[in-house]
């Protein structure tokens, strides 16, 4: 059913809990060669990497992450076939009257900023081999909101 994944290099961000986890098993399940970004582990890392997936763990809202990413995945398996974009969080659940400017970066730089990074570095990757393809994951609080 996968076929077209044999060898394909997967770059997952927030590879090793929930969904990107499970992302990252099932494109290794798939044939693919998988590289999972993480921050915090959890007991799930154990099995991310008995599936024989590669892991790093960063902050990709630290300063030049996003391109450690990149340059790791490809120092290590030569390329990126697809960038799967699962790395974000709700952050905390404030009413919009008590938002601090502080609030507001963190909030962009997790959920936003470092996905166009790694959009923007991965685009220029795939462009120079001539394919590839960016997967962005959201989640429900993208439509409904995150306060209460």
């Amino acid at each position: 059913m996968f076929d077209d994944l044999n060898g394909k290099v997967v770059v997952v961000t927030g590879g090793v809990t929930g969904i990107g986890g499970a992302a990252s098993l099932a494109f290794a399940a798939a044939g693919a060669k998988v590289f999972a970004q993480y921050l915090g582990g959890g007991p799930e890392l154990a099995a991310i990497e008995k599936a024989g997936i590669a892991t790093l763990k960063l902050d990709l809202t630290e300063q030049g992450a996003p391109e450690g990413l990149m340059e790791a995945a490809v120092a290590r398996f030569g390329r990126i076939d697809v960038l799967v974009n699962n790395a974000g969080s709700l952050v905390g659940r404030v009413a919009v009257t008590d938002l601090t400017d502080d609030f507001i970066d963190r909030v962009f730089d997790l959920n936003c900023r470092q996905l166009m990074h790694c959009c923007r570095i991965a685009a220029r990757l795939m462009k120079a081999q001539g394919a590839g393809n960016i997967i962005n994951v959201t989640s429900i609080a993208a439509r409904q909101g995150s306060s209460p």
